[in-house]
């Protein structure tokens, strides 16, 4: 029998990372099936395992003997590689390991469990308004069961194999705290993905392979309402604000918490040594207000402002547009994008940079920040295009010194209409302005292929048929994705419609799409119809109502 291990060094650490990082992805499409909607998406899975992984490109080689050193290079790692939601909380949780491991060569079972306390209370802190039955209780679970069993005098092993149970237990709860999960009859997918995290580290202690899956499997989707898990972007939020105090009153730190939320949305607050980094999303009339604020709370010793738009970055196979050619002094604008044509569209700016993203590929925040930070533009908007992007464009612009505002696009077609009003010679708060503002008038569609199974809006979709959507909210199933496209056009179209455009994507040949749009014609006889070539993979047709 092997001796039990009753500490961890750096190198230890970083292998027990890599083999959580094959552990999470062996398991990923099991994270992937437990995803609410039936349509291709950037997963919770892909997103986790993009995450890990790019915390673990961070480790240096050989790694550094202390933990202290290898944890504080898989945070920083996991913040600048972090995608998606869950990614970007599990970047969270990384920090707090890192800063409950700080200055320690090597740690034993209680301050592993104190630093897993720290990582809950690091990832709760920085979610203003944190949501019970995710990912967030999983990881207090966890360090609270950690705390405990660390009181008796046991090994790493057995401290593991204790936070691995843990896990286990709360993320099959998830669905009594999360309405919607038990609706859909699914436990939460970043919670199940922790745990597949802790799974890996403790198997690779025990021997364990952790390239093989359990093939472990949850119960199926049932019906779900969507409009009660979609995420809403207040379009009416158009500042970010960032104010350090230093030092903070703890005493009134509550009343000053309330007192944002009556004002803006997004708030996010980072506690640090003797400083607090206050972020926030307000209107522009109420820009200053955060500011006035803060000073009944401490020492106002830095403010940042930037004005608020989404990234868009074009999904170029084997290629990515890497430089702009602008004016210093111009605005810059850094756009996702999802196929090779989108590219070609936003790069007839010259003032644009493309970073490739989109609905499988979730641009990361390191890409997002890489794109812009090193060129020599003062005022960037960011276009992400995509929901699923917008907590990575934050980061980014978090971690700028640029002034940057993300538009909240959250479909190509309102990318494209908030560049009709791109002016990299103009006012930049007029010109973000005008563009939030043309984002909003548009329609966006989506025509694709069912991934699985499931009840929907009354609608009882088969895996292979195609669906169509508008605004995220599922309209119409049919055959074929002509058929399909033409179904959701009659709920997109009013009287106030003008023109319609088709994006087709790889799957669809130019001439199929020219056929659809003499149909389309024939049947709209006074609106004007337009086609051009998207190149976005898993979407045959991405629509856009003007």
């Amino acid at each position: 029998m092997s001796a039990p291990i009753k500490t961890i060094d750096g190198p230890l650490l970083g292998e027990m990372t890599r083999a959580a990082l094959t552990w999470l992805q062996s398991n990923k499409e099991e994270v992937n099936a437990l995803n609410i909607f039936p349509i291709p998406d950037g997963d919770t899975g892909i997103n986790m395992v993009l995450t890990m992984q790019a915390a673990c490109d961070k480790l240096n080689e050989p790694a550094s003997n202390n933990v202290s050193e290898v944890s504080s290079q898989l945070a920083n790692g996991a913040l600048m590689g972090g995608r998606g939601n869950s990614g970007i909380i599990l970047s969270q949780i990384w920090r707090g390991i890192a800063n409950g491991l700080e200055g320690l060569d090597e740690f034993g079972p209680n301050q592993f469990a104190v630093a897993l306390q720290q990582a809950s209370e690091c990832a709760y802190r920085n979610v203003v308004k944190p949501v019970e039955g995710t990912i967030l209780t999983v990881i207090r679970d966890a360090s609270e069961v950690a705390i405990c069993a660390a009181k008796d005098d046991i090994d790493i092993v057995k401290l593991l194999q204790q936070v691995v149970i843990a896990c286990e237990n709360s993320v099959q709860s998830t669905p009594d705290l999360l309405p919607i999960l038990k609706q859909a009859g699914k436990v939460d997918a970043g919670g199940f993905g922790l745990q597949l995290m802790f799974e890996g580290m403790l198997r690779h202690l025990c021997g364990d392979p952790v390239d093989i899956s359990p093939n472990r499997k949850f119960q199926p989707l049932d019906a779900i309402n969507i409009e009660d898990v979609l995420e809403a972007v207040d379009p009416s939020q158009e500042w970010e604000v960032v104010v350090d105090l230093q030092p903070y009153e703890d005493s009134i730190l509550d009343i000053f918490y309330g007192k944002l939320e009556t004002i803006g949305t997004s708030i996010q607050i980072g506690e640090g040594d003797e400083m607090l980094k206050v972020h926030i999303h307000l209107p522009k009339d109420k820009r200053f207000e955060p500011i006035i604020l803060a000073e009944d709370v401490g020492t106002v010793v830095n403010v940042h402002m930037e004005n608020l738009i989404h990234q868009i970055s074009p999904f170029l196979p084997g290629e990515t547009r890497s430089k702009a050619n602008f004016n210093p002094g111009q605005i810059l604008a850094t756009i996702v994008s999802a196929g090779p044509g989108f590219s070609k569209i936003f790069s007839a700016n010259p003032a644009v940079v493309v970073v490739p993203g989109g609905q499988t590929m979730n641009s990361s925040t390191e890409e997002l920040l890489d794109s812009f930070e090193s060129l020599r533009a003062e005022q960037v908007v960011i276009l992400p295009n995509n929901p699923n992007i917008i907590l990575a464009a934050e980061q980014a612009s978090k971690l700028s010194k640029k002034e940057v505002v993300i538009i909240p696009t959250r479909s190509i077609p309102q990318g494209i209409a908030a560049m009709l009003a791109f002016d990299p010679d103009g006012s930049f708060d007029k010109i973000c302005d005008a563009m939030l503002l043309n984002s909003q008038e548009v329609r966006s569609g989506e025509v694709t292929t069912a991934t699985h199974s499931t009840t929907w809006n009354s609608y009882k979709i088969s895996k292979g048929e195609i669906i169509g959507l508008h605004n995220s909210e599922l309209i119409c199933v049919a055959d074929s994705p002509s058929e399909c496209t033409q179904q959701l056009l009659h709920t997109m179209i009013d009287d106030d419609c003008e023109l319609i455009t088709l994006y087709y994507g790889t799957d669809i040949s130019c001439e199929e799409a020219n056929t659809l749009r003499l149909n389309i014609k024939s049947e709209f006889s006074d609106l004007e119809v337009e086609t051009y070539s998207g190149g976005q993979p898993l979407y045959h047709y991405i629509i856009s109502v003007e």
